[in-house]
């Protein structure tokens, strides 16, 4: 695994919005689970990631004065993964594979006559 050198400061703190690295923050070669170890510690928010996830190496850089909900939004959309909020200072990332469907499917029968529709 690539060596890891980041110096990561926070601005202040509250809402992902809010939260400002005043470093750089480099995640080139590192591991979504590593990445969510160190932005969580950083930002004093909790932040993981499942288990379909976790392995994925990200090739990320962001610049100095990037919000916490930039880099957020951008990690899980550059590799196809859902950010689900659980609660106020909680986050989450999902493999889109793993997440909980949307809709149903299937057939609905009419007692009566027998039949169904789908």
């Amino acid at each position: 695994m690539a060596t890891i050198f980041l110096i990561i400061s926070l601005f202040c703190f509250g809402k992902p919005s809010d939260v400002i690295f005043v470093d750089p923050l480099n995640l080139k070669g590192v591991t979504l689970a590593d990445a969510t170890a160190i932005i969580s510690d950083d930002a004093k928010i909790t932040l993981t990631s499942d288990e379909g996830s976790k392995d994925k190496i990200l090739d990320l850089y962001f610049p100095a004065g990037i919000t916490l909900k930039t880099v957020l939004d951008t990690i899980a959309t550059t590799n196809n993964l859902k950010l689900s909020a659980i609660g106020s200072e909680s986050y989450m990332f999902t493999s889109k594979s793993t997440a909980l469907p949307t809709s149903l499917s299937g057939t609905v029968n009419l007692e009566k006559y027998g039949t169904g529709i789908d």
